[in-house]
Order: structure tokens, then C-alpha cells, then sequence
């Protein structure tokens, strides 16, 4: 079997069309994993967080700050994995002070800028606590906010992006941040600026969202091994039908006289 020129160069065109269609497939899946990674991530974020905020929505609300109150309150943060202190109050006048009981018991705060960066989506606000008073380490904060009643509780971030998020991918940059894109939160390596391919999920539950990065030599690698299985591959293609067209040529030469034979049928 002589193999023509036309079917050398069209095998040539599909050899190139299948690497810039497999390139172009790789890039696109690539994309599409980060994009499913980050909306991995904004799920759980998202569940932590809404059973924090079933837990704020049943806590009895005292009337006063008594023993009893705060002890109860206490018992409530002790119970639950998630909260790290836990106000209720009314937030009065034009400096929105805070006047309420907690379980380190009577609490006292203006709930401005000075006191929380807070954001807010329906009458949840999800906040950053600024002041220290209770702890060296800043916690962030769930807030139920309902007229000038507020239920706030204190979580600790590890609650928030912490272990439970696993399986990670490797070489990943996580970011939670304000829907804004201030960021509040990061795990995963260390990507400088311009070297990753990001993509980012908005929650339409609370006021944030979550930036996934990988470096973009994560990519390279997929591409460089793609193409070195279809280079692999074509050659083995190329090469059976390079030995089939020798072989022919060969037998060509040695019996010159299948040229000429005519069929009688």
C-alpha cells in the first residue's frame, strides 16, 4: 500500500488541529476545576456559617445581664464548636451604642468602624472585630440585626477556613474576602501577583466571596504533558505508516512485474 503525499499532509493537519484543539480543551479545563474548586469552598464557608446563624436566631434573649444570663450565654458558647463569644443587646442612638450582656457579662460598645469592618446582606451583618479586649487575636463576628436588636457572636476564623475544607488541591491560593474584595482570610501557598490564574464565587447568602489561584506553571505542566502524549502518539502513527509505505516500495522493487499485471475477470 503506497501512502500519497495528500495523505501525509492531511494526517499533518490533524496532527496540528488536535494540538490546538487538546491545548485550547486544557485550558478550558482547568479553568473549569479552579472555578469548581472555589465554589467547593463557598459551599462549606457558606455552611459553617448558617449553622452559626441558626445558633444566633434560637439564643434567648435576656432582659437583663444577670448571673444567670451571662452563665447561660456561656453554656451556649461552650456547646458550640463554632463561637468564641456570644452579646445580646440593643444598639441606641446616633453613636449605635451597644448596650448589652454577653458571657463575659455586661457589654459596652459603640458597633461603629472603631469597633467592627462589617458588612451586611439582609439582616445578617459579617464583620471583622477590631477590638482585642477578650483575646490577643482578632476574631470575626455573625451578627443578627433586627430594628435596634442585635445578636452577635464571636467565631473563631478556623471555623471559617479551616481544615473541614478538605480535600485541597495542591498548589492552591485560597482567599475568603468581603464581597467587595477586601481580603479577611487566606490558606493554601504563596502566588505572587501575575503568576496564577484566579477565579472567583460570590455568596448570595452573606457578604462574601472566595478567590481560588493557581501558579500558572500548573498549567504549563498539563499542556507540556498533553503534548508530549499526542507528539508520543502521532509518531507511533507516523511511524507504522512509514514502515507500511517502505515496505510497499521494497516490494515494489523486488517483484517490478505486479505493475503490469492485468486482470482477466
Amino acid at each position: 500500500m503506497h501512502v500519497p503525499k495528500r495523505t501525509w499532509q492531511n494526517l499533518i493537519f490533524i496532527f496540528l488541529y488536535t494540538l490546538l484543539i487538546g491545548c485550547v480543551y486544557q485550558v478550558l479545563t482547568f479553568r473549569q476545576e479552579l472555578s469548581h474548586s472555589a465554589d467547593q469552598i463557598l459551599s462549606k464557608v457558606e455552611f459553617q456559617l448558617s449553622k452559626i446563624e441558626k445558633e444566633l436566631r434560637s439564643v434567648y434573649q435576656p432582659t437583663d445581664c444577670s448571673i444567670e444570663a451571662q452563665q447561660l450565654l456561656g453554656h451556649h458558647v461552650f456547646r458550640s464548636l463554632g463561637l468564641r463569644g456570644l452579646a445580646v443587646g440593643k444598639v441606641q442612638g446616633e453613636d449605635q451604642r451597644f448596650i448589652g450582656c454577653s458571657n463575659f457579662g455586661q457589654h459596652k460598645a459603640a458597633v461603629t468602624s472603631r469597633f467592627w469592618d462589617a458588612r451586611y446582606k439582609r439582616d445578617v451583618a459579617f464583620a471583622k472585630i477590631k477590638q482585642v479586649e477578650y483575646r490577643r487575636d482578632p476574631s470575626f463576628a455573625l451578627a443578627i440585626i433586627k430594628d435596634d436588636a442585635i445578636v452577635l457572636g464571636a467565631i473563631n476564623p478556623r471555623i471559617i477556613l479551616g481544615w473541614w475544607i478538605e480535600p485541597f488541591f495542591p498548589q492552591t491560593n485560597a482567599v475568603l474576602s468581603f464581597s467587595d474584595g477586601e481580603a479577611l482570610l487566606s490558606r493554601g501557598i504563596d502566588i505572587a501577583d501575575g503568576d496564577g490564574i484566579e477565579m472567583t464565587t460570590y455568596s448570595e447568602r452573606y457578604p462574601i466571596m472566595v478567590r481560588v489561584t493557581q501558579p500558572i506553571t500548573v498549567l504549563w505542566e498539563k499542556l507540556l504533558t498533553f503534548i508530549e502524549r499526542l507528539v508520543l502518539g502521532g509518531a507511533l502513527a507516523f511511524g507504522g505508516l512509514l514502515l507500511m509505505d517502505v515496505h510497499h516500495r521494497r516490494t515494489r522493487r523486488e517483484n517490478p512485474e505486479q505493475d503490469f499485471e492485468v486482470s482477466h475477470d
